[in-house]
């Protein structure tokens, strides 16, 4: 359980079962309650002491309702960074105010505050540990909110609060300031994305991470609010500047990147910007989403029935001819309740997809972020069927109106690019990420298919070389996995025929068993220590109940000797499993020792002076020379921790 659990239960306990007196009064100050009982919980602060609020008391009508206010105060994403902070207020009840200031959503009175001045509203005090349990049942209303970080903590705990609460409570969660998005810096660089990395893995937050979304992506990603928001059941409401300074201070132009100190005076007010400022604020690199409504006549439909969709940025110069294409990456569902759960988020519905997305790595439209086909058409195509576009179920059960429509929605994208120009291309590249890894292989040949004879094709797999081993207990789970997403998806007629003529097709979701029969070229981007396969193929949910591996999944440099042997062990067996490439010269590789998992859409990783580095090549420079047909690149990592550029 969590320290946020365990403390917000322990408040509630001393709270919500006790009389409430009337407590009207004009005070905006009100003091500090330092809750002692959190300590034998272990839900402490920074540096040890124990968590601490201020409650308000309600009265009349609002007696029973409750709002409570999360603080904000960012983030430590390094020791030394947390070291500062527990000798402050924002790590130490020890340094806290004794009083705190009371206003707008927590005001007392009617004329400030309309709607909530009589409710119990309580600030709690953000020290990276504060935490609350008990028995709620007197409880009518209660709103979970907070502000920046706050903000932030009630979108990743709106459910778990909810969950805390009787059935017949009314709860709702109000995040103010606190939609963090994966945008890159006016560099092009994933500063939030990598400092929102060190924090997860400094503080150990993927197992208390929603585990809907750690189940499609890293964890880290899953503490930006717009990979969150669509699993949340609570109801939620967002209140955002879309020129929010703190991000534009702090992602876009972070301190470090603006030596000259050249946006001092747009950050500080929005009215002294340059127009070439505004541009960026503006976000020119947004793609807009592309909903392709002619597909549901063909049935090519997501898993709730709605469109598919995809975002395309046009190629210029000499690029306008090329072409290349991402698939999107999210896991896979392998029974019906995994997919109802995917049919009401964007891995599932167009409808909950964003509007707009970022196009970084391989995407980007920049030559100094992506110097080989940053002017090329770019697409990224929306994953939305739960089986890596192999599925094709016609019958639709009434009861849950799942659609499992992968293979079509795949034909009738493709179809559509091929009106949009892609007919008349000169190069075009498949490739994909992940889930979106795998389609790119076991759709390479299918692709070539669809496109003129003219055209020079070739597919690349970022992170989709998924190897079939047994777990930490002995146990084939991937391929038990793999067998019920394919029987599930009615994938077996749409897998490459030369590997269901001899196998099994749940096996023939597995590359190893694919990969060398198909006849385009084909280049291989993977980590040998890939986060994704540890976390979910080597050490699957139930075959570690009590945690000994949390860490060590999320941050390979927390890994224990003994965890650290079976990695060593899982590298070399997937290495073997590569062997199944053959020697053709139409193949290539690009085989890491980071601990990562998709790296061609990660500016960080894909292009930069810090990116990882392979025989002194990025993955981006190993791509273009394999693209272009400069040299073949065929390399493996040494060991871990033997690369120093994984960073």
């Amino acid at each position: 359980m969590t320290t946020f659990v365990l403390a917000l239960l322990a408040f509630l306990a001393v709270f919500c079962t006790t009389h409430v007196l009337s407590n009207k009064h004009d005070s905006l100050y009100v003091n500090i309650t330092i809750l002692q009982s959190a300590t034998a919980q272990g839900a402490v602060c920074l540096d040890g002491s124990p968590p601490a609020y201020h409650l308000d008391r309600g009265y009349g009508t609002g007696l029973r309702s409750w709002i409570i206010y999360l603080d904000g105060g960012s983030w430590c994403e390094s020791i030394p960074d947390c070291l500062d902070r527990s000798t402050t207020s924002l790590g130490s009840s020890n340094h806290m105010k004794q009083r705190g200031f009371f206003a707008g959503v927590l005001h007392n009175t009617s004329k400030q505050n309309p709607e909530f001045h009589n409710w119990n509203r309580v600030r709690v005090k953000y020290c990276d540990g504060s935490s609350f349990t008990g028995d709620v049942e007197q409880v009518h209303s209660a709103i979970l909110s907070g502000t920046s970080a706050g903000g932030l903590a009630t979108i990743l705990n709106c459910d778990k609060f909810k969950c805390l609460l009787s059935e017949s409570a009314k709860v709702k969660c109000v995040a103010d300031a606190a939609f963090f998005i994966n945008s890159k810096t006016i560099y092009g660089t994933s500063y939030i994305q990598e400092m929102y990395r060190k924090i997860v893995n400094l503080h150990g937050s993927a197992k208390n991470l929603p585990s809907a979304c750690t189940y499609v992506m890293e964890p880290s990603l899953c503490l930006f609010s717009q990979n969150v928001i669509p699993y949340i059941q609570t109801p939620l409401f967002i209140i955002n500047s879309i020129y929010d300074s703190w991000q534009i201070n702090n992602t876009l132009v972070p301190l470090f990147l603006d030596p000259q100190h050249a946006w001092t005076d747009c950050i500080n007010n929005i009215s002294r910007c340059t127009s070439s400022q505004l541009i960026i604020i503006q976000e020119s690199s947004l793609v807009n989403l592309t909903i392709l409504q002619t597909a549901v006549a063909k049935g090519a439909v997501c898993l709730d029935g709605s469109p598919p969709a995809y975002h395309l940025d046009r190629g210029s110069g000499t690029g306008v001819n090329n072409w290349v294409i991402s698939v999107e990456g999210g896991g896979w569902c392998q029974n019906v309740a995994q997919c109802l759960l995917r049919k009401n988020s964007k891995y599932g519905s167009s409808a909950k997809m964003e509007n707009q997305v970022y196009f970084s790595g391989m995407l980007s439209n920049e030559q100094k972020f992506n110097p080989e086909i940053y002017n090329w058409n770019r697409v990224f195509v929306r994953y939305c069927d739960g089986g890596s576009f192999t599925g094709d179920v016609e019958a639709v059960d009434p009861g849950t109106g799942l659609h499992y429509r992968g293979a079509r929605i795949f034909k009738a994208i493709m179809e559509e690019l091929l009106a949009q120009g892609m007919n008349k291309s000169e190069n075009a590249i498949l490739s994909g990420c992940s889930a979106g890894g795998l389609t790119t292989i076991l759709h390479c040949d299918n692709f070539r298919i669809l496109l003129p004879n003219s055209v020079k094709v070739k597919c690349f797999s970022d992170a989709g070389y998924f190897v079939n081993i047994e777990d930490i207990s002995g146990k084939p789970f991937i391929q038990q996995f793999f067998n019920d997403v394919v029987t599930l998806h009615g994938s077996a007629k749409n897998l490459p025929p030369s590997c269901t003529s001899k196998l099994e097709p749940g096996l023939c979701f597995f590359p190893q068993n694919v990969a060398q029969q198909i006849q385009k070229p084909l280049f291989i981007i993977n980590s040998a220590y890939d986060g994704w396969q540890v976390r979910n193929i080597l050490v699957p949910r139930g075959t570690d109940p009590k945690g000994a591996w949390n860490s060590c999944g999320a941050n390979i440099k927390t890994c224990t000797p003994d965890q650290l042997k079976v990695l060593q062990g899982f590298r070399l067996n997937f290495l073997k499993v590569l062997e199944g490439l053959g020697p053709s010269s139409t193949r290539g590789y690009y085989i890491n020792s980071c601990f990562a998992h998709c790296q061609t859409q990660k500016q960080a990783s894909w292009f930069g002076p810090n990116s990882p580095r392979l025989f002194n090549k990025t993955i981006a420079e190993a791509v273009g020379d394999w693209v272009l047909e400069r040299n073949q690149f065929r390399q493996i990592d040494c060991p871990y921790p033997c690369d120093k550029t994984c960073g």
